[in-house]
């Protein structure tokens, strides 16, 4: 499925764990520092690394603030298609140049689209050029970010990486 953890990735050892926790502190971080601060080789620290990125646990990636591009507004809108049309809604938003998150949803609305735009006018030519011309559509809620407290785990007053709750998002399970 989508979303869900890459295939043959199971719960992380100790090492792994203390070693995602390390990569989501500073993903800059060397091996070497890694291995002085797990008290590991330096060869585990980089196979470590290596292997939490070559299963999927780890996908590194730059977060841009769109405002400083120039895309100062965010709107979330919920669609409601008929389901043979979906997969053509998704395609479509997906490859919008305004997409930020693209999801197929269960519940009243079938599609949730997040999307970043220059202006109000960049926004209503969105609405009625682009959903506007989609297949299917039975309905469309928008909704206008007012104020972005956290994304991608990264609270926005303060750039802290998964702020307080990070202890609870990444505490280990035990079985």
């Amino acid at each position: 499925l989508p979303g869900a953890a890459p295939a043959g990735l199971g719960p992380l050892n100790e090492i792994e764990f203390r070693t995602l926790r390390l990569l989501v502190e500073d993903s800059r971080i060397s091996a070497a520092q890694v291995a002085r601060e797990l008290d590991v080789s330096r060869s585990t620290a980089y196979r470590t690394i290596q292997s939490l990125l070559e299963s999927g646990a780890v996908r590194p990636r730059v977060e841009i603030e769109p405002a400083v591009l120039g895309f100062p507004i965010t709107a979330l809108f919920t669609l409601e298609v008929q389901p043979r049309h979906i997969p053509a809604a998704l395609t479509a938003l997906g490859e919008h140049s305004c997409a930020r998150f693209t999801v197929m949803t269960a519940g009243p609305a079938s599609i949730l689209h997040h999307g970043v735009f220059t202006d109000e006018d960049h926004l209503s030519r969105f609405v009625t050029d682009d959903l506007g011309t989609l297949p299917g559509l039975n309905g469309l809620n928008t909704l206008i970010a007012l104020s972005v407290l956290r994304r991608q785990w990264i609270d926005r007053d303060d750039d802290l990486l998964l702020g307080p709750r990070a202890h609870d998002i990444l505490s280990p399970v035990h079985g």
